[in-house]
This record gives structure tokens, sequence and C-alpha cells, in this order.
């Protein structure tokens, strides 16, 4: 995996472990199993990825920092596939066509990203 393109820089440091039982936790009980018998996982393999999954806990979408780690992971996964071909490769001007979105939206309706700022600023309070 050393040769594809990252298109973000992991902030959270997770073993290999870690990002499988993300991945697998994510990808629900069905696809998991067919997914970790296709692998042809070791002993030691399942036992370090079980170990994980209870280190990592249940899921709690509340958390910021979980939903971080989950994104990671994913973003991880998505990159490999476009490297390997089997995803589109993440477009260079995504984020222009959102910034453009973004002003477009200011123009059509100023007053509602007013609002979404002073959300935001009174959550700092």
């Amino acid at each position: 995996m050393e040769n594809f393109i990252a298109t973000s820089e992991p902030d959270i440091k997770l073993t290999g472990a870690e990002k499988t039982a993300i991945l697998l936790g994510e990808l629900g009980m069905a696809i998991r199993d067919d997914l970790m018998e296709r692998v042809g996982l070791s002993e030691r393999e399942k036992k370090a990825i079980n170990k994980a999954f209870k280190k990592l806990g249940k899921y709690n979408p509340q958390s910021r920092f979980e939903a971080r780690r989950e994104v990671q992971v994913l973003q991880e996964v998505m990159d490999y596939g476009a490297y390997k071909g089997i995803l589109p490769p993440p477009k260079p001007d995504f984020y222009q066509q959102k910034q453009q979105e973004v002003l477009g939206m200011m123009k059509q309706n100023p007053d509602a990203v007013a609002n979404l700022l002073k959300t935001w600023l009174g959550d700092d309070d």
C-alpha cells in the first residue's frame, strides 16, 4: 500500500488491526464474515482483530474522535480503491466545486449562511 496516493493525512494513529476492525464494523456482519473468510486470516490475526474490536468498543456517532477515526479509515480504503482502479480517482477540483456551491448559497441566501456562522460562534461560548 505504500505506492498509492493518499488524499488526506492521517491524524489518528491506528494499528492495522484497528483499521481492519473499524472497516469490518462499518461493513456489517454478513459482509464481514465473508470478507474474513476470503482473506484467510491466521489465528493470530483473528485474535488481533477481536482484541481491536474490544479496545475500540461500541461506536458512538456523537463522538467527534470516533467519527474522524472512521472517516480516516474509509478515506484510506477509497484511496486504495482508486489506486487499484476499483473506484474512480478523486476529482482534483472537488474542493473548488464545493467552494463555488457555498458561494452560490451565499448569493442566494446570505442570511442562512450568516445564521450558520452565528450558531458556530455561539457553540464557542
